[in-house]
C-alpha cells in the first residue's frame, strides 16, 4: 500500500487514497497542501463518494492546478479557513465551460470548472446573515434561475437576518421559455431578507409559476407613507400561477404591490395563502389583472400612527377566503373595490378605528359579495380625549386609548384639521390645526387664552372627543359613495358586535350606517343575516338600539309584547318593555314567559285586563343585562352598581331604564369609566347624591355600533337588511260600513317610496272575509295601509298586528 500511495503522489494523482481500513493522508499538493481521505479495497480517481478532499478556502481551490475530472474538494471557509458553517463540496468537470461565480470556481489546471452541486442555499454565493451584500443576493438569484432552482435562505439561532442595500429581481420568462425561480426560507421571523434603504423595492419577481415561501421580506426601517416607491414585494410587468405561501412583509409603503413595465401589467392566476403583511402604509394594491386567491391573510399596521388603506383591488373577479385587517389607524377607507370586484368567504374587521367618517369599503361600479363580515371590537369617528390642557394659547390633547392601544399612536398628523367637541369653554373647540404629535397627545393653537384647563360641558356632552376633519364626524359606514358610483355590496351574514362610536354629543353617536348614498350617486346593499352579541354575553349587543313595541294585550296580569323587530327573546330570559299609550310597563319582574312568536313574547305584569291595542307613545323594549341595586350622583357623574356582571367597556353604549330613584334614567348613555365587572359610570344631570339603594333600575348594552336608523334617506341603498326588514305593524279596532275603508299610517323603519309592501295577518282569529287589506309607502319610513269592507254589512274589525315585507326593486 505504501508503494502505491507513493506511486500517486508522484504521479500528482492525489485526490483519492484507499485502503482495507481508514485512513487520513497528508499530501503534497503544488501549489497548497490539504488532506486526502478515503476507505476502499479499489481506488477511483472520478468517484466522489470514495474519496473527498478539503482545503480550507477558496482561494487554495482555484490555485490547484493538478486534479483530475472527477475530483471532489470540500471547502472550509470562503475568506479565511473555517468560516463556514458547513463545507461547500466541489466537484471537477472539466467539460464545463460555463461563467464561473461564487459556486463555478475555474479549473487552475486547465480546462473545466469546480462545480458546487448548489442546493439553492444563498450563503453559498457569499450572503451571510447580518451582513449586507445585495450583490451576493443578486448573483444567487440569477443562478438560481438560470439552473431552476430555489434560492434558499436558511435561518439561524439569531434569525437568519439577511440585508440587501438593492432591490433584488428574479425574471424567469425568457422569450415565452419559463426558467426557474423562487425563494424559500425556512419561515416567518426565521428567514428574513430586509433592505437597508429607502424607497425602492425588496423584491421584484416578474414571470410564472414562482414560489415565495417561509420568508419575512421588508425594510430595516419603517418607510412611512412618503416614501411611495418601498414595495416590499412588487410584481412588475407580467405575472401568473406564483404560489406566495407563508411570508411576512413588514416595513413598506406598500406591503405587496404589482406595477407596470414595459410590458404593460397584469397578475393574475396566483394564490397568496398565510400572508401576514404588518406596518405597511398600504397592504396590497393589485391594479390589474384576474382570477387570484387569497387564503388566510392578515393586515395590521398596529406599529404605525396610522394607515391608508389595508387593500386595493382595481382588477376585480379574485377569491379571498379568511382575509383578516386588524388593530390599525385608517386615514381613508381601508377597502377599496375597482374593477370587476371580487367575493370574500369570510372578511374579518377587528380592532380598527376610524378617525373620521371614512366607510370600511368603497368599489367602483362593481359587486362584492360576502359570505361572513364581521366587525368586530373597532371604533368609528374618531378619538375620546382624556384631558385638554394649555399653556397661553397652546392647547395639548391627551388621547384616550379607551383601554385598546395601537403602538404607533393615535394616527392624527401634523397639519390635519380635526374637531374639537365637548369643552365648557368655546377656545377649546372647533376645527383645529394640529401643530405637533406625539405618540399619546397632540397640540393646536386656540385663538385666545383660556382661563383653565378644558372641563366638560355635562350638560352637553358625555366627554370630550376629536375627530379629522372641520366638523363632527357622524357618517361613518359599512359601504359608502364619497369615491365611487354604483357599487354594489351583498353580504350573507353580518357579525357586528363589541364596537364604539366616539364622538361627545349622544345624538351624533347612533351608529354606524350600513350603506351611505352621497354626491347624487346610487348603491346597492343587501344584508341576508345580522348576528349581535356574544356567546360570552348573550343579552348585551342584541339589540342595535330599543325595539319599538307596536302592540301590547293583558290577561291575567301576563301581557303580551309585540315587537316592531323579531325580538330574539328566549323563555326565561329578561326583558324590560315599556309602552305608553297605554301606560303598562314591567317594574321589577323581567322573566320571558313564552314567545309565541318572533314578534310576541309574554311577561307578567300584574294590572287590569287589556285588549289588544295599538302602541302609539314611542313604547320600547330592551333585553336586560343586568339590575341595578345602587346608584350615586356627585358632578353630574352618576356611579351605578349591578347584581350581576354589565359587560361595559369604556365608551360603549347603554341605557338604564326604569329607575326609582329620581334623574337616574337615561336612554344614551356612554360608559365613561368602568372600576370593575359590576360597577360603572355615567353622565347624569342632576343634584349630588349619596349612594342608595335601587330597586327596580335595569341595565341595557347597544355595542353591535350600528345605527338602527335604517330610515335615515342615507340609507336608501339597502334592498334588505336581515331580521330588521321583517317588521310588524299593529291596527286598532275599528268599525267598517259595508263599502266604506279606512286608513292608518304606521311608521315602517326603512321603507321607501316605491317599495312594494305585503302584509300578512299573525293572528287567524283577525281574519274577517269581507276585509280586504291593501298598503302602500306614502313617505321614507312610513305605511299606509288600507282596510276595505267589501261585504254587505259593517265589520266591527278586531285589533291585529301584521307582518309587512318590504320588497326594493
Amino acid at each position: 500500500m505504501k508503494h502505491i500511495l507513493t506511486a500517486l503522489v508522484t504521479a500528482c494523482m492525489t485526490l483519492a487514497v484507499f485502503s482495507q481500513t481508514p485512513i487520513t493522508t497528508s499530501v503534497s499538493m503544488n501549489p497548497t497542501n490539504y488532506q486526502v481521505r478515503g476507505s476502499s479495497t479499489n481506488f477511483h480517481v472520478a468517484n466522489a463518494d470514495r474519496g473527498v478532499a478539503t482545503v480550507g478556502t477558496l482561494a487554495t481551490l482555484t490555485a490547484v492546478s493538478n486534479a483530475l475530472h472527477g475530483s471532489v474538494v470540500d471547502v472550509r471557509g470562503r475568506v479565511t479557513d473555517g468560516d463556514l458553517e458547513t463545507p461547500l463540496r466541489f466537484v471537477l468537470n472539466t467539460n464545463s465551460a460555463v461563467a464561473t461565480n461564487e459556486i463555478v470556481i475555474a479549473n487552475a489546471g486547465g480546462s473545466g470548472r469546480w462545480l458546487h452541486p448548489w442546493d439553492g442555499n444563498v450563503r453559498a454565493f457569499g450572503a451571510l446573515p447580518f451582513t449586507t451584500n445585495g450583490a451576493a443576493i443578486q448573483a444567487a438569484c440569477d443562478y438560481a434561475v438560470a439552473n431552476r432552482k430555489t434560492l434558499y435562505f436558511p435561518s439561524d439561532a439569531n434569525g437568519g437576518i439577511y440585508y440587501t442595500d438593492r432591490t433584488i429581481i428574479m425574471t424567469n420568462v425568457s422569450n415565452n421559455r419559463v426558467l426557474g425561480g423562487g425563494i424559500r426560507g425556512d419561515g416567518i421571523g426565521r428567514s428574513r431578507l430586509y433592505h437597508t434603504g429607502f424607497n425602492e423595492s425588496v423584491l421584484k419577481i416578474r414571470g410564472l409559476g414562482m414560489v415565495v415561501d417561509g420568508m419575512t421580506i421588508g425594510f430595516k426601517n419603517i418607510q412611512g407613507n412618503t416614501n411611495t416607491s418601498a414595495i416590499c414585494l412588487e410584481l412588475p410587468g407580467f405575472n401568473s400561477a406564483h404560489d406566495i405561501a407563508n411570508c411576512q412583509f413588514v416595513n413598506g409603503y406598500v406591503g405587496i404591490k404589482a406595477t407596470s413595465d414595459d410590458s404593460g401589467y397584469a397578475a393574475f392566476s396566483m394564490i397568496l395563502r398565510n400572508i401576514t403583511i404588518e406596518n405597511c402604509d398600504q397592504g396590497g394594491d393589485m391594479p390589474t389583472g384576474s382570477g387570484n386567491l387569497y387564503h388566510n391573510i392578515y393586515i395590521t399596521a398596529y406599529g404605525l400612527p396610522s394607515a391608508t388603506r389595508a387593500w386595493i383591488d382595481r382588477s376585480g373577479l379574485s377569491r379571498y377566503d379568511q382575509f383578516n385587517i386588524e388593530h390599525s389607524n385608517y386615514r381613508a377607507s381601508p377597502l377599496v373595490f375597482q374593477g370587476s370586484g371580487g367575493s370574500f368567504g369570510h372578511l374579518h374587521y377587528e380592532g380598527n378605528r376610524m378617525i373620521n367618517s371614512e366607510p370600511i369599503m368603497s368599489i367602483q361600479q362593481a359587486t362584492v359579495d360576502v359570505e361572513q363580515f364581521s366587525i368586530i371590537n373597532s371604533y368609528f369617528n374618531g378619538h375620546l380625549l382624556s384631558a385638554i390642557t394649555r399653556s397661553g394659547t397652546t392647547a395639548t390633547a391627551t388621547v384616550d386609548d379607551m383601554g385598546d392601544a395601537i403602538s404607533g399612536g393615535h394616527g392624527i398628523a401634523v397639519g390635519d384639521t380635526v374637531y374639537i367637541l365637548g369643552a365648557t369653554d368655546a377656545l377649546y373647540n372647533g376645527a383645529k390645526t394640529v401643530d405637533s404629535v406625539t405618540t399619546t397627545n397632540f397640540t393646536y393653537t386656540m385663538s385666545g387664552t383660556p382661563a383653565a384647563d378644558a372641563v366638560v360641558d355635562l350638560a352637553s356632552y358625555d366627554y370630550l372627543s376629536a375627530n379629522r376633519g372641520t366638523a363632527s364626524s357622524t357618517l361613518s359606514s359599512i359601504l359608502d359613495t364619497t369615491l365611487y358610483e354604483n357599487p354594489r355590496l351583498k353580504i350573507k351574514t353580518l357579525k357586528i358586535r363589541d364596537n364604539r362610536i366616539v364622538n361627545a354629543l349622544p345624538a351624533n353617536r347612533v351608529g354606524i350606517l350600513a350603506a351611505n348614498e352621497l354626491n347624487g350617486r346610487m348603491a346597492s346593499m343587501s344584508v341576508d343575516e345580522i348576528d349581535t352579541g356574544a356567546p360570552s354575553d348573550p343579552l348585551a349587543g342584541r339589540y342595535l338600539a330599543a325595539n319599538p313595541v307596536v302592540a301590547i294585550s293583558v290577561a291575567s296580569s301576563n301581557a303580551t309584547v309585540w315587537t316592531r323587530y323579531p325580538h330574539l327573546f328566549s323563555t326565561n330570559e329578561l326583558a324590560y318593555f315599556q309602552a305608553n299609550t297605554p301606560a303598562r310597563r314591567t317594574s321589577t319582574n323581567w322573566t320571558v314567559l313564552t314567545v309565541p312568536t318572533p314578534w310576541s313574547f309574554t311577561v307578567n305584569i300584574g294590572g287590569s285586563d287589556l285588549a289588544l291595542t295599538r302602541e302609539v307613545g314611542a313604547g320600547f323594549c330592551a333585553p336586560v343585562v343586568t339590575t341595578i341595586t345602587n346608584l350615586a350622583r356627585s358632578g353630574n357623574i352618576a356611579t351605578a352598581m349591578c347584581s350581576t356582571p354589565h359587560y361595559l367597556k369604556i365608551g360603549y353604549k347603554g341605557a338604564v331604564y326604569n329607575a326609582a330613584l329620581s334623574g337616574f334614567t337615561s336612554l344614551n348613555l356612554a360608559a365613561l369609566t368602568i372600576p370593575d365587572a359590576y360597577t360603572f359610570t355615567y353622565r347624569s344631570v342632576g343634584s349630588d347624591a349619596g349612594a342608595a339603594a335601587e330597586t327596580q333600575a335595569v341595565l341595557a348594552v347597544y355595542d353591535a355600533g350600528l345605527s338602527e336608523f335604517l330610515a335615515v334617506s342615507t340609507q336608501s341603498p339597502l334592498k334588505d337588511f336581515g331580521h330588521l326588514f321583517r317588521q310588524t305593524t299593529a291596527l286598532s279596532s275599528n268599525t267598517i260600513a259595508a263599502g266604506s275603508y279606512d286608513l292608518t299610517t304606521n311608521t315602517l323603519n326603512g321603507a321607501r317610496v316605491g317599495d312594494v309592501t305585503s302584509l300578512g295577518l299573525l293572528s287567524a282569529s283577525a281574519f274577517d272575509p269581507d276585509i280586504v287589506l291593501s298598503s302602500h309607502v306614502n313617505s321614507a319610513n312610513s305605511i299606509v295601509i288600507r282596510r276595505m269592507n267589501v261585504g254587505v254589512a259593517a265589520v266591527t274589525n278586531l285589533a291585529n298586528v301584521l307582518s309587512v315585507v318590504l320588497i326594493r326593486q
